[in-house]
This record gives C-alpha cells, sequence and structure tokens, in this order.
C-alpha cells in the first residue's frame, strides 16, 4: 500500500443523476439556490469542462466504476450488464485495505449488486433487474422515464425519486455519523437519483422557480427540420413537437426545483461529514451521471452530445484540495473520477484504466503541459439514430454519426460555443478530416450497432420471460456432517502430501 492507513483521509463521493453542469450558482447560473454545492466549489476546486463517456445512464455508470470507455466493458445501453470480474475502483480499495461503501443508485444491472463494494446500505430505485420497479411510475400507473408524458405531467408534488433520495440521504447521514476512531477509513459513494425526471418537485420550490423562468428560448414552435438531423431523430421520436411552451415552462420549473432538493440533501451530507467523529479528514468529491437538456433546442433528457447532456458537474473539495475556490478549465471526463479516488487513498491503479487521476489539480501540479487536455464519448443510438462518437479536445469538440458518416464541429473556446457548426466550413477542412481518420482508427461503429443490435434482441425474450431474475430464494443443500465420516486409511492407494491428496502412481 502506498499509505499507511493513519495517513488516509475518508472520502465521500455524491453522484446525482442527469444534472445540468450549467445549472448550479457556482456556474454562472443566477436563478438556481444551490448553496451547499457553491459552497463546495468555494472551498475546493470545479472542473468546468468535465464530460461523461456516455449521455446515457448505465454506460456512463459502469465506466465510471471501471474508468474505461463504455466499447471496452461492452456496455451499450441501460439494460447492459457489467461482467462480476471486471475490476471496478471499489475492487481497488478493498484490495488496498479500505471499506468501499455504496449508499443508493448505480444502476448495476442483473444479479451482481455489489461490483466490489464490500457493503451496500441501500439497494437501486431502477433497472436492478432488468425491471422497472413501480418507484419508476406515476401514481395513474405511467412510466416517467422518457417521450412527452414526464413534461406534460410536470409540476409539483412528492414523488418516488425524492421519497429514494430522502432514504439514502438519511442512511449516509447515519452511516458517517456512527464511525469510530479505530476503524479502517472508507470511501462511501451516495447514489442520488435527483433530478432526473419525473419533473415534479416540492410545491414551494415550484412556485419559486415557475415565478422566476420562462420556457427555453425557442422549445415550443420548434422547426424541427433546422435542427441538426440527429437531433431531429431524436426530437421526433420522442414527440417533442407535441409539447407547448406552458408545458416547456412547467417542467423547468420543477427540474430546478429538483436540482434544489438535490443540493439540499447534499448539505445534510456535508453536515454529518463536518460533525463525523472518526478523527479523520474527508475528501467530498460531487459529480452526476451526464447531464439533461432542461428544454434546449426543444429536447429533453439525454442521449445527444450537447453540452447540456454531455457535460457533467464535478467538484472536488476537503481534505485533498489543496487550493480553494478554483474553477479548471482542462477538459477530463467521468472516467477519471475512479481514479482519481484510488490514487487519494493510496492504492494501485486499476489494470488496464483509461481513465487519468485527477489529483495533481488539487494542488496545481496537474495543470502543466503534460495533461491530455481531451475526453472521449460514445452514444449507441435509438429510434434508427445509430452509434456516435464524440472527441473534446482543447477547444475543440468534434461529433461523428456513423449512420451517415457525417460530422459536427464546434469551436468551444471563448466567443465559440455550439451554435455555429464548422464542419462544412472549408478553413477547419483538414480539422475535419484528422479527427475523423483519428475516430475511425479508435472506434468501430459497425461494430457497436451489431453488438447493441444483438444485446436488444436477447432483452427482448428476457422481458417476454416476465419473471425477476431471482423469482424465488434457492434452496442450498447443507450435507449432515456425519455424512463426511470415512476412514482415510482404509485407502491403500491414497498419500497425502503437497498441499493435497493424490493417487499413488
Amino acid at each position: 500500500m502506498a499509505n499507511r492507513e493513519a495517513d488516509r483521509t475518508n472520502i465521500v463521493l455524491i453522484m446525482s443523476d442527469q444534472h445540468h453542469a450549467g445549472i448550479m450558482g457556482c456556474a454562472g447560473d443566477a436563478t438556481v439556490l444551490t448553496p451547499n454545492l457553491d459552497g463546495l466549489a468555494a472551498r475546493g476546486v470545479r472542473f468546468n469542462q468535465a464530460y461523461t463517456s456516455c449521455p446515457v445512464c448505465v454506460p456512463a455508470r459502469m465506466g465510471f466504476m471501471t474508468a474505461k470507455w463504455p466499447s471496452a466493458i461492452r456496455n451499450w445501453c441501460n439494460k447492459s450488464v457489467l461482467p462480476t470480474y471486471e475490476p471496478t475502483f471499489a475492487h481497488g480499495l478493498g484490495a488496498a485495505g479500505c471499506e468501499a461503501v455504496l449508499c443508493g443508485k448505480m444502476h448495476f444491472v442483473g444479479p451482481d449488486q455489489f461490483h466490489g463494494f464490500e457493503r451496500r446500505l441501500v439497494g437501486e430505485c431502477v433497472g436492478g433487474n432488468l425491471f422497472p420497479p413501480d418507484m419508476y411510475r406515476c401514481a395513474d400507473g405511467n412510466w416517467t422515464g422518457g417521450g412527452t408524458y414526464p413534461v406534460r405531467a410536470s409540476g409539483y408534488g412528492y414523488q418516488g425519486f425524492q421519497y429514494y433520495d430522502e432514504v439514502v440521504t438519511r442512511t449516509a447521514c447515519a452511516f458517517i455519523a456512527g464511525r469510530k476512531p479505530d476503524e479502517r477509513p472508507y470511501a462511501l459513494v451516495v447514489g442520488l437519483i435527483c433530478p432526473h425526471n419525473p419533473y415534479v418537485c416540492d410545491r414551494e420550490l415550484f412556485d419559486y422557480y415557475y415565478a422566476r423562468l420562462a420556457a427555453p428560448p425557442g422549445a415550443a414552435g420548434l422547426d424541427a427540420a433546422a435542427l441538426h438531423p440527429d437531433l431531429r431523430m431524436q426530437f421526433d421520436a420522442l414527440g417533442m413537437g407535441a409539447l407547448d411552451a406552458e408545458q416547456h415552462r412547467r417542467a423547468r420549473a420543477a427540474y430546478y426545483g429538483l436540482v434544489t432538493e438535490m443540493d439540499r440533501n447534499v448539505g445534510r451530507i456535508m453536515q454529518a461529514v463536518e460533525a463525523a467523529g472518526d478523527g479523520r479528514e474527508t475528501t467530498v468529491i460531487y459529480c452526476a451521471d451526464h447531464g439533461d437538456m432542461v428544454g434546449e433546442y426543444g429536447l429533453w433528457y439525454k442521449g445527444n452530445f450537447m453540452d447540456a447532456a454531455a457535460r457533467i458537474p464535478l467538484i472536488i473539495a476537503g481534505a485533498a484540495a489543496r487550493r480553494s475556490g478554483v474553477t479548471v478549465e482542462s477538459v477530463t471526463s467521468l472516467i477519471d473520477v475512479g481514479p482519481t479516488v484510488l490514487a487519494l487513498m493510496g492504492a494501485e491503479p486499476l489494470p488496464d484504466a483509461a481513465g487519468r487521476s485527477l489529483a495533481g489539480f488539487l494542488s496545481g501540479a496537474g495543470e502543466a503541459s503534460a495533461w491530455p487536455n481531451e475526453a472521449f464519448a460514445e452514444e449507441h443510438g435509438s429510434a434508427g439514430r445509430g452509434p456516435s462518437f464524440m472527441i473534446r479536445r482543447d477547444r475543440w469538440k468534434f461529433i461523428y454519426y456513423h449512420r451517415d458518416g457525417s460530422c459536427r464541429l464546434f469551436d468551444m473556446g471563448p466567443g465559440g460555443g455550439e451554435h455555429r457548426d464548422l464542419a462544412d466550413d472549408p478553413d477547419h477542412a483538414a480539422l475535419v478530416a484528422a479527427f475523423r481518420q483519428e475516430t475511425l482508427a479508435r472506434w468501430d461503429g459497425k461494430f457497436v450497432q451489431t453488438q447493441l443490435e444483438r444485446e436488444r434482441r436477447a432483452q427482448q425474450v428476457v422481458r417476454r420471460c416476465g419473471h425477476p431474475l431471482w423469482p424465488h430464494p434457492i434452496v442450498e443443500p447443507v450435507m449432515p456432517p456425519a455424512q463426511h465420516d470415512f476412514d482415510r486409511r482404509q485407502l491403500p492407494d491414497f498419500v497425502a502430501g503437497g498441499g493435497g491428496a493424490h493417487k499413488q502412481v
């Protein structure tokens, strides 16, 4: 082990779901109330150009756990299963003698609900056994995962995900408060699901934001023909054209309300950390798996490479952060978080990991020119859109669409952004060609599409079966001790030695 146990800090890593990176006070949003996240950023380092490895929950989260790109671990969609023997940073922590604890959502699919965590305090709220539980449905029975329903049904009230986060937060705080000075250092991963839809929040917060927010500009009455073909296919598949300005406005107010509710839960966890009595300092990390379009381009949810969906909030504060109030503009990735946790806990890096530790940024050393200022992401397609690939490097964002071989190029530097696509600009032809060549060399869109279609066919059979992965407890045969009663001395060819028994030859 690189560190003595007494020298280690504890780590509390809070991961929310579907949090737009720009909707925080510390990120420049003057309307949203996020005092706890803002305070965390003021005491630590905020990574302003952090990106998910996939703007879809399960591939993003499994990439986060393994520090690998989704295609490297064959995770294509929200029903993909991470192999039990794929090492995660939780395994790495356990190997280093630390206690890795999961409290809440990680969207593990399949029978393995630990993936290296030594303890799990609260189970999944959705997707743990391939079939969404009732918590993902509203009182009228409608599924709240996509389409127009979550936007049309938005407003105030109390729904399952708010309840889930309350349980997760309360349990995480109790765990932190209950630690004793003689226990091992721990890494506690707290999985909150808000502000993920359904877009239903506390009434007081809804009223507050409804009075201050309008519908996203141009979200209603949008001319879908003006959208890029990939966004237009997503827009049409989700039925976004049927939404009116009032529905967009209502959903936006509720989303902001859910962000504030999530921020309050972060605050409760921070209070527990500050009051903890185990004698160790604590490093706090906050991130999300991906963003939410929140009405931009008339879209909601995720599933594309626009910054609203692909960029993530990432803040590190506390014991490991030697700088405070610093905003890092270097391009980083969600898959860098696991290697950072391992480095801070003095654990060995994961084998074959693509992610890199961000620890140097916490002291300033990581801002040297040696840092590869880049991130990659994959999106495996739905509604016939096909897979796509993103390179975010320095000031450039390049997106490649396997379906038709088209691409987009944005200058994300000062004064730039996503309002102007430079892919067809003759002045950038050489850059586009270089990015295209690199994409085709490192990523096989045909293979990705074939594997995704294969997995979907298999999932359809499993879902038609209709029962959970564990329909009932399994009876384990237990042999009474007397059944093992035999006298080895009566076996003339028995030879004991070499740590076992074998026949004499």
